[in-house]
């Protein structure tokens, strides 16, 4: 008889497991962050945006197939630039806090190296306050909780390198991938460096 668990049966729970372990080590979790005057005007907001934002980019595409079966998202194909001695990468992507707040959610038991990373997030997304019309905006105090959240994002991120954030070499802190939506927060001139493939969604 199948075992039961929190996600409907066994087999499941095991591979969401599976997949936690593996982000735990290959994924970023981010906080990604628009605020020119720019990305505002077009927006039609007064506020800088804060953007949740889960990503994982591999060689092997099954991984990145595999979350976006599981999770849903967005997967795209970064072929490597031209003269550079490197492989493309495929790169799983989701955004926005109700993807990522389920998302987290269901891999946050199994975590360990991101879970300071996965509360940051969670806190983020959880905690939101909605303004009444973007031309409103939102008070100082969630401005300044944003900020917050972002800044220390970016510091768990940063600690020991590359290692922990699971950022590659040619993959810069600070830059977003994928998705119409995500790509508004670029903040990176070097993002342009590869040439990018939808091939799911």
């Amino acid at each position: 008889m199948e075992q039961k668990s929190i996600y409907g049966n066994q087999t499941q729970a095991v591979q969401i497991a599976y997949l936690a372990g593996i982000y735990d080590g290959e994924g970023t979790i981010r906080i990604n962050k628009c605020g020119t005057a720019m990305y505002r005007a077009k927006h039609k907001t007064i506020n800088p945006t804060y953007i949740a934002h889960l990503c994982l980019g591999m060689i092997d595409k099954r991984i990145p197939e595999l979350l976006c079966k599981v999770f849903g998202g967005h997967m795209r194909y970064e072929r490597a630039p031209e003269g550079k001695n490197c492989r493309g990468v495929w790169r799983w992507e989701s955004t926005g806090r109700q993807n990522v707040t389920r998302i987290v959610t269901m891999l946050y038991p199994y975590l360990i190296v991101k879970k300071a990373q996965a509360d940051v997030v969670l806190d983020l997304c959880n905690n939101w306050e909605t303004p009444y019309s973007r031309s409103a905006g939102v008070g100082q105090r969630e401005i300044l909780r944003r900020e917050q959240l972002y800044q220390k994002m970016k510091k768990l991120n940063a600690v020991g390198g590359a290692a922990l954030s699971t950022e590659r070499e040619d993959i810069r802190e600070g830059e977003t991938t994928v998705s119409p939506a995500a790509r508004a927060v670029e903040d990176s001139p070097k993002s342009e460096s590869r040439q990018l493939y939808v091939v799911g969604q």
